[in-house]
């Protein structure tokens, strides 16, 4: 029977340790709604995640008996504001600023997204022109970037190998 690849491992961890943050485990927010997008339940901000991958071995490199892949993370989060505002459009930006802070300390704390890859990067983020305001009622939304390193095994993929 095969296993579990490891990319939907890794994908899982950084998942649950975004759903995992909170305010009382010294967060900025209370995190929870994960790759979920009925934005009527659960709360913000939320989060979903979509990624590529390439494999960056070299023809001459020293990992000859594992694949070296870099998995590029896009972590599209929706966030809107809890009180009303006469200027939604940018207040919103102090929501993101905080949630983007929170993505690179639970990313910080746990860089080798528990034992699951290499290491984990934080990359960037870019606000989605098209969302909505920010406001009470209808979120807005950005993206924050990570670069996920981490190896298998030639012979067995779902294995880790670390290089």
């Amino acid at each position: 029977m095969a296993g579990i690849p490891l990319l939907t491992l890794i994908r899982r961890e950084m998942a649950s340790l975004v759903g995992s943050m909170t305010i009382v485990g010294g967060y900025n927010y209370d995190w929870g709604a994960i790759n979920n997008r009925n934005y009527a339940i659960g709360n913000f901000p939320r989060a979903e995640f979509y990624c590529s991958e390439e494999n960056v071995d070299e023809k001459e490199g020293t990992s000859s008996q594992d694949y070296t892949n870099q998995a590029d993370f896009e972590i599209r989060v929706a966030g809107k504001l809890t009180t009303s505002s006469t200027n939604p459009l940018f207040d919103i930006n102090d929501v993101f600023d905080m949630a983007t802070d929170d993505l690179k300390k639970v990313f910080g704390i746990n860089n080798n997204v528990n034992d699951t890859c290499n290491v984990i990067l934080y990359k960037g983020f870019k606000r989605t022109e098209s969302s909505g305001s920010g406001d009470q009622f209808i979120p807005a939304k950005m993206t924050v970037r990570f670069k996920v390193f981490y190896s298998q095994d030639r012979i067995t993929p779902t294995q880790y190998a670390s290089s």
